[in-house]
Order: C-alpha cells, then structure tokens, then sequence
C-alpha cells in the first residue's frame, strides 16, 4: 500500500514529500485572483460603455443621414413649390399665388434652410461634397427665380387691376424691355405662361433636379462609410468584450479548482493519512492538471459546436448567404416606413445547369451571391431563399432612392454579363417594392409582381413596383 511504502521511506524521501506539499500561499492566491478577476470586470464595463457609445453613434449617424437626404428633399419640394406658384398665378391671375411665391422666397425660405442644415450634417468642404452639389443647385434655382419674377411681372402688368395686387419691390422694380411693353395685355400673360414651359427653363429644372441627385448619392456614401466604420469598431468592443468573459470564466473556474486542489482535498487527506499513521503524500497536481485540459477541451467543444450549429441554421451552405428562414424571420421585424425587399432571379439558370453542368451552376450562384453582398450595405440583409432567387431587405430607404437601386442592378448585371473568370455570361431580373408604399405584409407579394413584370419584358433588369400595378 501507498501508505505503508511512505512509512518505509528514507529522511531524504520525506523531505522531498514535504517540498512537493509546499503550494502556494492561499492569501496571496486570493488576491492575486481577486485583483486579476476585478481588473477584467472592470474592463468589461468600460468596453460596454464603448460599445453603447458607438452603438449610439451608429443610430446618430442613421438618423442624420436619413435628416440630410431628407433637406435634399425639401430643397427639391421648394423649388417645385416656387414653380407651381408662379405657374398657379399666370393661369390664374389670383394674388394669393403671388403672394404664396413671395412668402416662401422672403420668410420661409425653404431652399436656403435645407442647405444651411446639409452643411451642418454634412460640412461644406471639398470639390466634389454633398453640400457643394446642392450649393449648386440652389445657384441654378436663383437663376430660374430672375425668369420667375419676370414672368410675375408680366402678369401684374397685364392685369385690369393692377393695384389689387401687394406687388412687392423685387417685382415691382423690374424694368420691361421694349419688347415686352409693346405687347398687349393677353400678349404679356401669353409670353409670361411660355417663359415658365420653355427648353431654357426645363433645362434648368433637369439640372436642379441632376444636382440634387448626385447630392443625395453622395450623402449616402459618406455616411455609409462612416456607418461602415463604427460596426468594424463595435465589433472589435464585442470580440474583446467576448474574450474578457472568457477570461472571468476561466478564472472563476480555475480558483474554484485551486480551492479544491490546495484546501478540500489536501485536508481530507491528510485526515485520512493521519488516522492511518501514514506519510502525507503530494495531491495530485498532475491529475487535477488532467481534469483541467479536459473539462477545457470539452468546453471549447461545446461552444464550436453550438456556434457551428446556430450558423448553419441560420445560413445557406452553398452561398454563405442567410436563408429562407433568416429571411422570413427579418421580414416579418422590418421598419414599416424605411425598408425595400428585392426579390432577384439569375435569368435561364437552368439552362446553365443543363449546359454547363451542375457544378458551373454552383460557382455561379457564389459568383452572383458574393457579387450582391459587395453591391449592397452591410446594414442590408442578402439571403438566398430557393435554388437561384434571392432577396435584399434594404434599410433606411425610401421610394425616393428608386433609381439608385435600378443602377445597382444595371451595374451588375453589367459585370455578370461580361465575366473574366471563365464562368459564363449571366445576368438576373429583380423587383423592388419600397415599405413607404405598401404595407409591410404587402412588399413580397408587390416585389415579385414587379419582377415577373421585368421578365416578361425580357429579363435583365429592375423594375419597382408601384400601387397602381397591385
């Protein structure tokens, strides 16, 4: 026996049994846990606050883009408001009209509101900045403004009753040319509607029109970028964040198993080895090491197991992309008033499959799949929800963004279309149905109208479905 061999030990053995059962200092153990175990909560706590900060900054910037697409908006509603005006008055003759011009010009003046507002969203550097774009416009549209204050002239003069008029003395102190003073009244008010009609004028509206569009594309890529770089921020806090709760674990764990091994099972033996009248032997720092690598082994197995199994019941196998039920679990939470669903079909897939053979088939639906994931956000959500169709849910969007999907689709289609790596030519039909025109419940059944229109006009493009089409 164990106990009977130690008794017939040498004075040398027994000192080398009383050094193997010298451990550690148990006070300064539980200090040394303490102080690393409080460090790491610590730690914790203050990356938390990071990361709600950043998560925050996340939800500020969303909202200051969506604010700043929406002073384009406002800027372009002015501008047509002024129009409509002017035109209301050479129609009609009324002085409300005119007035309704000249207030929004004088008070509310919405344009200039709309771009001092872009300009503390966005700042008002740079050549090719958003701000500049709609600066530009709002410079087209005081050109437009000299045309609509004579055309507000031309009718005050043609009027029977001119004094009924509160005609103001922007527009009271234009001179008419000769031309335009020889004229008769009915003259005058037919000039007047023509100048608002013309190519000029139309031109101008386009370019307003032109401008406040790349503004609206440029906002949206700068905020896109820095959305893009505070999720890369926020996941780096969690991935640390994940790794300091491993770390408390473990520590808790290990103090748990220090307790055991020093206090618990040393005092249990030597009672043991001192009813007996036997040497103390060592614990058994080698086995308690064992039981450790084990249950860490079996731990780290457990949680790649789990990650592994949540993932691939949450993504398609073939795409990497989330599947049809992370699809129909997203599109039954998204934001009634700014979302898009696309739904997207690879044209004739079936004939690159009876052609090419299944496994082409497959390089093309990755090929196509990783090229929607590089066309779209990462706040979007691309998922794959049968054999060659897929679907975007689209955040923070509206019905005005229409076009900026339709080139999306344009665009890559044009780069499925014209391959450099030995795949064949493809290309994909898609329907966009926005939530700020159709109830939430309505989108899928909207989008996929939209897209079997876009098919039978021949495929290869996008279309965006409308209420009328329902």
């Amino acid at each position: 026996m164990a106990g009977k061999e130690a008794l017939n030990t040498g004075d040398g053995d027994k000192k080398s049994v009383s050094r193997k059962n010298k451990g550690l200092s148990l006070s300064r153990s539980s200090i040394v846990f303490a102080v690393i175990t409080t460090a790491a909560v610590i730690a914790f706590i203050v990356l938390s606050l990071f990361v709600s900060e950043t998560y925050r900054k996340i939800e500020r910037l969303n909202d200051e883009s969506f604010e700043a697409q929406n002073c384009v908006i406002e800027f372009l509603n002015a501008c047509d408001y002024l129009t409509n005006a002017a035109r209301s008055f050479v129609i009609t003759g009324e002085s409300h009209f005119l007035d309704e011009y000249m207030t929004e010009v004088k008070e509310t003046k919405s344009r200039e509101k709309a771009l001092e507002r872009l300009a503390e969203l966005t700042g008002s550097t740079g050549n090719g900045s958003a701000y500049n774009f709609l600066n530009s416009a709002y410079m087209l549209s005081l050109t437009l403004a000299e045309r609509e204050y004579l055309v507000l002239k031309l009718v005050v003069e043609s009027s029977d009753t001119p004094l009924l008029y509160n005609v103001p003395s922007e527009i009271e102190n234009i001179q008419l040319n000769e031309y335009y003073r020889n004229m008769s009244a009915e003259e005058r008010r037919e000039s007047a509607g023509k100048l608002l009609y013309d190519a000029y004028y139309l031109d101008y509206k386009d370019q307003i029109n032109k401008n406040a569009n790349i503004c609206d594309e440029r906002i949206l890529e700068s905020f896109s970028k820095l959305i893009d770089e505070n999720n890369s921020t926020m996941h780096l806090l969690l991935r640390t964040q994940l790794i300091l709760a491993f770390i408390v674990l473990i520590l808790n764990i290990l103090y748990v198993i220090f307790i055991r091994s020093q206090v618990r099972r040393p005092l249990s033996r030597i009672v043991s080895s001192i009813k007996r009248n036997e040497y103390i032997t060592a614990a058994g720092a080698s086995e308690m090491r064992f039981l450790s690598d084990v249950y860490n082994d079996i731990l780290k197995e457990n949680i790649r197991s789990r990650e592994e199994l949540s993932y691939e019941a949450a993504h398609d196998g073939l795409t990497g992309l989330f599947n049809r039920a992370s699809y129909d679990a997203y599109i039954s939470r998204i934001d009634q008033d700014t979302t898009a669903l696309m739904l997207i079909d690879i044209d004739k897939f079936k004939d690159i499959n009876d052609v090419y053979g299944h496994q082409t088939g497959d390089r093309v639906l990755r090929k196509t799949a990783d090229m929607l994931v590089k066309s779209f956000r990462p706040i979007d959500i691309v998922c794959r929800i049968g054999g060659d169709e897929f679907a975007v849910i689209i955040r923070n969007v509206s019905s005005s963004m229409s076009r900026t999907l339709v080139d999306k689709i344009d665009h890559l289609n044009q780069m499925l279309l014209s391959p450099d790596d030995g795949l064949p030519a493809v290309s994909v039909s898609a329907g966009v149905a926005f939530s700020d025109k159709f109830e939430k419940n309505e989108l899928p059944k909207n989008a996929d109208i939209a897209l079997y229109n876009v098919k039978k006009a021949g495929r290869c493009g996008c279309r965006v479905a409308e209420p009328a089409e329902a």
